[in-house]
């Protein structure tokens, strides 16, 4: 975790609420997926890409992603642990299994989301073990878009699946086999339904998800660029630097000292 104000959340393992009050946050945990509403105007970093934010949006992390912002209007996150069994469910994977992170709403879903975050604050401060808060998750999880189609669609379903697992596994298993047999579907169909949807290939996905880890890892925390390396699922640190390199256009201690000011900014946020 790289934010000191949450540092209880991981150790307590239930679903919290936490309201920031324009404070420069970085919001990453380990074991936790991450709902955040937020209203902004202006620059927001999510898996280092920068872009543009106007208005109210929901964004969905999974564990171990990244996301940085300042001076915005409301932030509001919810926490739950990667162990609860709505983790599993259709909409969930929909709202965590997109490429895309971040979602502007509308007036009404604006008005709707801002109705179950009032709720499941409410629940978490008075009773966290409420039957209620697995109903309002669900609730706000299916007002994320899905990119095409219908929440039943076989294709869509099976891209959403393969991301979701991906996030889980990404530091043990890079080979799209793993995947492809956790799915009982073949690369090659898999790879179709990517590029049938527009996204990045799969391939890609799952470098890209690396190449995030390897990153954070980089600027928020003080290990080693040969023990990030183990820790991503690589065996030789020499491969590794290539990977980096070869993706980045740097080396690893190039990206982390372009990037010196912003993380010593940052790491002193409380």
């Amino acid at each position: 975790m790289l934010n000191n104000s949450t540092s209880n959340w991981h150790k307590n393992q239930r679903i919290n609420f936490h309201a920031y009050n324009g404070i420069s946050v970085i919001i990453s945990f380990d074991d936790l997926y991450s709902i955040v509403w937020i209203e902004h105007y202006g620059d927001i970093c999510i898996n280092f890409e920068h872009q543009k934010l106007n208005g109210h949006y929901l964004i969905f992390l999974c564990p171990e992603e990244i996301m940085t912002v300042q001076n915005y209007a409301i932030c509001r996150v919810i926490t739950v642990p990667n162990n609860f069994e709505i983790v599993k469910s259709t909409g969930f994977i929909h709202a965590f299994g997109n490429v895309k992170k971040c979602f502007e709403l509308d007036t009404i879903t604006f008005h709707k989301v801002s109705v179950l975050f009032t709720e499941l604050e409410q629940e978490t401060d008075h009773n966290n073990n409420s039957d209620k808060l697995p109903k309002i998750l669900s609730e706000i999880s299916n007002l994320c878009p899905i990119l095409t189609g219908t929440p039943n669609d076989h294709s869509l379903m099976l891209v959403y699946s393969f991301i979701s697992l991906v996030h889980k596994h990404y530091k043990m298993h890079h080979e799209m086999s793993f995947y492809s047999k956790n799915l009982t579907a073949t690369s090659k169909y898999i790879s179709e339904k990517f590029h049938g949807l527009g996204i990045m290939s799969p391939h890609e996905f799952i470098k890209n998800r690396i190449l995030v880890e390897a990153k954070r890892q980089l600027l928020y925390t003080d290990k080693t660029a040969k023990t990030i390396c183990f820790d991503v699922g690589f065996n030789d640190p020499a491969y590794f630097a290539r990977f980096f390199k070869k993706n980045t256009g740097m080396t690893s201690r190039e990206f982390k000292e372009l990037n010196k000011g912003v993380y010593e900014k940052k790491k002193n946020v409380q």
